[in-house]
């Protein structure tokens, strides 16, 4: 047997399996795209949802003294999932979210909002409500928060303090040792701390 050159033997298998790598990488990339553009189009159905659901719940929601938190809509196998979340001073009742939810379900089937089966929950937002605008804050000056922001040059940062104020477009949050001011457009995430 005559001598090989080292690794001549695996060069060539590897240029086989290289080349299966690479169609493989074709095929993928090919599926990825189509699928990331079916991911695209989804997101921009639930978008045009919410939005759709928000412009239909204005005027139900402020003639039973109600706000709006939360609309939330996914589509998936078969059927959407529409949740609506409402509040109002005092808290809302088990009838008030029967009531919404028996008037937008008739807004939503004349409107055509929604294309398919879906499956409607309107409820309170709950102790975990996320804080989301000025009045959010206001209401809740003194209380325990954690806020989850977008820092310098996009890094996250997370604040947990108490809510110390509200001025213009910032949130005031007091931690042991300072007071951090937090713009609401940097803010991703802001929730109370449970206390006890």
């Amino acid at each position: 047997m005559r001598g090989r050159e080292p690794g001549f033997f695996h060069l060539h298998a590897t240029a086989r399996v290289w080349y299966k790598v690479d169609a493989f990488r074709v095929i993928f990339l090919k599926w990825a795209s189509a699928h990331f553009f079916i991911c695209e189009s989804l997101l921009m159905a639930e978008r045009s949802v919410i939005t759709g659901v928000e412009q239909l719940l204005g005027p139900v929601l402020s003639a039973g003294g109600m706000e709006l938190v939360e609309v939330s809509f996914k589509l998936g196998r078969g059927r959407g999932l529409l949740q609506v979340f409402i509040d109002k001073p005092g808290g809302v009742t088990l009838d008030d979210c029967q009531a919404v939810s028996r008037e937008l379900g008739t807004l939503l089937d004349v409107e055509d909002v929604i294309p398919g089966a879906y499956v409607l929950e309107v409820s309170s937002p709950g102790l975990d409500r996320p804080l989301k605008t000025v009045r959010d804050f206001e209401r809740n000056l003194g209380k325990a928060v954690t806020v989850k922001a977008r820092g310098e040059q996009g890094r996250p940062v997370t604040v947990t303090g108490r809510i110390a104020g509200v001025t213009g477009d910032a949130v005031e949050v007091a931690s042991e040792d300072e007071v951090l001011s937090v713009r609401l457009a940097d803010i991703v995430k802001a929730k109370l701390q449970l206390e006890f």
